[in-house]
């Protein structure tokens, strides 16, 4: 960590904006996290990794991926919030949160592994259809077209 940038807070949230450590299974969920900045930061780019509890990376979320750049962040404390669509399976996960110089792709300002946990339930929202098994396998369930020709 070079010292530039801290994060100081991360709060998981349901669609509501209400904070959470247990998410309904295929429900929206958020990441807000607060970034002190230190020195003037630019061509900065953050990222969420979501893992399962023993380690193995699910998900990769960088701005970059999205087509989202940060030119400049000032000094002083800001706001970045990743909003994720629940493709992930009912099971326990942790989230680690960096950000890192856009410029060379190798400077990480700020890193925190593992820094908190959730987990997806099986339940769903009222009025959703929950997990449907007593079984899981895998972390999560991509969007996928079946075609069967008899």
């Amino acid at each position: 960590n070079t010292g530039e940038a801290r994060f100081t807070r991360l709060v998981i949230s349901d669609k509501t904006g209400k904070p959470v450590k247990d998410i309904f299974y295929k429900s929206k969920f958020t990441f807000n996290m607060e970034l002190e900045v230190l020195k003037k930061l630019t061509h900065v780019m953050v990222d969420v990794k979501i893992s399962s509890r023993d380690g193995i990376v699910i998900t990769h979320s960088l701005t970059h991926f999205d087509d989202y750049k940060i030119k400049e962040l000032s000094v002083g404390k800001h706001s970045i919030e990743a909003e994720f669509e629940n493709n992930l399976l009912p099971g326990g996960y942790s989230i680690t949160i960096g950000i890192h110089s856009a410029t060379t792709g190798t400077a990480t300002i700020d890193y925190l592994e593992n820094v908190s946990e959730f987990t997806v339930l099986s339940i769903a929202e009222p009025g959703q259809n929950n997990y449907p098994f007593n079984w899981v396998y895998g972390s999560i369930n991509p969007k996928t077209t079946w075609k069967i020709n008899a």
